[in-house]
């Protein structure tokens, strides 16, 4: 009797040829999704045990709505997505990355968890119904079994920002975030928390769409403010293309601090003062979360990753 279940007995038991077996094994694209839901239920009744198959593989979701044929274009989604595959690759995971329309289709396959760049609200009707581990990445869902959160620390972040222009006496600040998000509220949360926190004195707009921020920014500069925070990667750079524009210079009329990357912040002139994600931790705690799953531990359900200050030359100190 043979012991050892092969490609050929999975083959022949689906009525597949040993290289479409071959291809679902190795997560190859180009198989079709009835082929690869047949052969993946054969492997489970047969407890094919494969080298290939065995490594844990991880589904990382981005949001169906990038355009251009879904391509990742924005900064963000490139940075955090550059930190995420390399941990994982380098933890021994291998990665697929999805858009949120193919959520429910996960709940058919083979991954050992899934990490989400988009809110529950942002995936498919009953994907909650989760049968894998899923960690979201800078969100705000609600707890959920088997479900995680990763972020930076947003209270941290901008009490840093707050405070260092307090440091640099700035007593009138102004806020400008752009976006119908969460994550834009929780900011504007956040802002008025430091500035109750530091005694200061504050103006703060929050903006639907970047079309319309132009206004609002004229609207926070005549509010007499001597320094803005400006929450959101490449929004920074924006406003700053405005201030030029409205003949505003930096930092002698006005001081700024971006939520930005240190990549792209450092070529800005002047070279722009910055509260930064740490996209190497956030990466590195999600690939921890994984790993205690896969050895039966506890994980809480939140974790928050400090911000780093990166001092240049857009915030002046008033005298």
């Amino acid at each position: 009797m043979k012991n050892k279940i092969t490609i050929t007995d999975i083959s022949q038991s689906c009525g597949v040829s040993p290289a479409t077996v071959s291809r679902v094994l190795n997560r190859n694209p180009y198989v079709s999704e009835a082929n690869r839901k047949l052969v993946g239920e054969t492997i489970e009744r047969l407890k094919y045990q494969h080298s290939e198959y065995s490594k844990k593989t991880i589904a990382i979701i981005i949001p169906h709505s990038i355009p251009d044929g879904g391509v990742v274009r924005d900064i963000y989604s490139l940075m955090i997505l550059n930190a995420l595959t390399a941990s994982l690759y380098h933890a021994g995971y291998r990665v697929h990355i999805l858009g949120s329309q193919d959520y429910p289709s996960l709940n058919d396959d083979f991954y050992f968890g899934v990490i989400s760049l988009v809110d529950w609200s942002k995936l498919p009707d009953g994907s909650q119904k989760n049968v894998v581990p899923i960690v979201f990445i800078n969100r705000f869902p609600e707890p959920h079994d088997d479900s995680f959160c990763i972020r930076s620390d947003e209270k941290q972040g901008m009490e840093l920002a707050v405070s260092y222009l307090k440091n640099k006496n700035h007593t009138h600040i102004g806020m400008l975030g752009v976006g119908d998000r969460i994550m834009e509220q929780k900011r504007a949360q956040a802002f008025d928390a430091a500035i109750e926190k530091f005694q200061l004195i504050s103006h703060c707009e929050i903006v639907a769409e970047e079309q319309e921020f132009y206004e609002q920014l004229g609207k926070l500069i005549n509010t007499g403010i001597s320094a803005l925070v400006i929450p959101g990667e490449e929004v920074g750079m924006k406003v700053a293309y405005a201030l030029q524009l409205f003949q505003y210079k930096i930092p002698q009329d006005i001081s700024l601090i971006g939520w930005n990357t240190p990549q792209i912040s450092e070529y800005w002139y002047p070279r722009m003062t910055a509260i930064s994600q740490d996209f190497i931790a956030i990466a590195e705690h999600t690939v921890i979360v994984f790993e205690k799953l896969k050895q039966k531990k506890t994980v809480p359900f939140l974790t928050e990753i400090p911000y780093q200050l990166i001092e240049r030359d857009s915030v002046k100190t008033l005298t």
